[in-house]
């Protein structure tokens, strides 16, 4: 792939609201992606050079870019198949963005083959126009011998790197593929109540009031029926929940924590497993977890200088 981090430009041609304009840019999402680029970092490029981007739009382009990464290994192994050279960016990431849908959405399968055309006609010149029109086509007519030999295929069924497949056989040889299978679905949006702001019982009622499906778990968290944004989600801006791994949220209760205890917090996602127990132990008027003291080296991010080492963003 070649290296694109580009600041991704608007098509001039496609109706914002129609199909091939999220599929020309969940394409460019992908190909950002192929090129090394961290799908956070692309889509705040994209939103930055689309300001306007109505929320349902964004809504289909990132259902599609997340769908499509994640079913990255089947869509580059059916490409093998239907390819006879390497395809020019963004022409073979609209190749997977549409095969994803393919996939996914059969009885629309008109559709998102016109659409994709449509949208192929509006880059590199127009010029893959008619292969993004024959592959597609072929990738219809020849679905079955394509699927089972997919289905034959380590990483195309399982759609994991090889390597981590090997090991989760390895470690796990009775539940590896239920781990794969969990792996590959949508994720569950799910959520913890700060209570040092708000009750299980208010929180429950405010979501019933916003019309939000939502059942407490027997950790405490609360598990969305459906994600939404989290401007949507009743208390968010306001402290009284947060957005948080329902496993992550055992994490407090085997700590079996108590005063004058440290908490080394080894996760660089963030400080909402670090807030858990705290608002877990906590008298709201009296802290008791402190921040230990800095590591030799250690530069506060986004501040000059070298990253200390072990950063995970210095990580090869």
């Amino acid at each position: 792939m070649q290296n694109s981090h580009h600041r991704p430009a608007q098509p001039p041609s496609l109706p914002e609201d129609s199909l091939g304009y999220a599929l020309l840019a969940a394409a460019e999402l992908v190909a950002e992606v192929g090129a090394g680029r961290t799908l956070t970092d692309a889509l705040a490029a994209l939103w930055d050079a689309r300001p306007a981007t109505p929320s349902g739009v964004r809504g289909a382009i990132l259902d599609l870019a997340y769908s499509t990464l994640r079913d990255f290994g089947r869509q580059d192994f059916i490409l093998g198949k239907l390819l006879a050279k390497p395809l020019q960016e963004p022409a073979r990431s609209l190749l997977r963005v549409a095969l994803y849908r393919l996939g996914s959405r059969p009885e629309a399968a008109h559709t998102t083959v016109d659409q994709a055309v449509s949208a192929a006609a509006t880059v590199l010149g127009g010029n893959f126009k008619g292969v993004v029109n024959g592959v597609l086509r072929n990738a219809l007519r020849q679905h079955d011998e394509l699927a089972k030999a997919a289905d034959a295929d380590m990483v195309a069924e399982h759609r994991h790197p090889p390597w981590w497949i090997r090991r989760l056989k390895s470690q796990y040889p009775q539940h590896w593929r239920a781990i794969l299978a969990a792996g590959n679905m949508h994720p569950p949006m799910a959520l913890r109540i700060n209570p040092l702001r708000a009750t299980l019982s208010e929180t429950l009622e405010s979501f019933a009031e916003a019309g939000l499906a939502v059942r407490e778990l027997p950790n405490g968290a609360l598990l969305l029926e459906r994600p939404v944004a989290v401007s949507r989600v009743p208390g968010f801006a306001e402290g009284c929940v947060s957005v948080q791994d329902a496993g992550a949220q055992y994490a407090a209760d085997y700590l079996d924590l108590d005063d004058g205890l440290r908490v080394l917090d080894a996760c660089s996602a963030g400080w909402q497993d670090r807030a858990h127990p705290r608002n877990r132990r906590c008298d709201p008027h009296r802290p008791r977890f402190r921040r230990g003291p800095r590591p030799p080296g250690y530069r506060k991010p986004g501040s000059p200088g070298p990253r200390r080492q072990g950063s995970h963003r210095g990580l090869p």
